[in-house]
Order: structure tokens, then sequence, then C-alpha cells
């Protein structure tokens, strides 16, 4: 309930609730501005987040988004 009233009075849309994605905690969130428009197109875990022996760099995994934009 705190997230959907915070995305509703900012305006931003969550890439997790466009587009589904389990429930993860970490969020991208994107929002429209003057003259463009922005869709979230999808997400994904990004690989790649590991340090040189192959070990996870954090205990979140890395998310990345595809953003969609048009201009006015």
């Amino acid at each position: 309930a705190t997230l959907r009233g915070w995305l509703e009075r900012t305006g931003l849309a969550c890439a997790c609730r466009a587009t589904p994605c389990c429930g993860r905690i970490d969020r991208i969130l994107a929002r429209s501005g003057a003259g463009v428009q922005v869709t979230v197109e999808g997400w994904r875990v990004a690989p790649g987040f590991v340090d040189a022996r192959g070990a996870a760099l954090s205990d979140h995994e890395p998310l990345e988004a595809c953003l969609l934009y048009t201009s006015d």
C-alpha cells in the first residue's frame, strides 16, 4: 500500500508493476515528462554482476529494464 500510494503521488511507473517480476524488493522506477512518454517494456536480472572469481557482488540480483520512449 505504501509503494502504491507513493507511485500514485509521484506519477512514477514501477517496472515490476508493468511487467511481472515475482515480488522482488528492488525496483526500477520511471515516469513520463514534458515532451516524452516512457513505457516499461520489460525487465530482467542483469548478467555479469560478479567479481573476478564469479562470486556475486551483492546479496540482491541486479535488475535492468527495457524502456520505450517517444517524444512529442
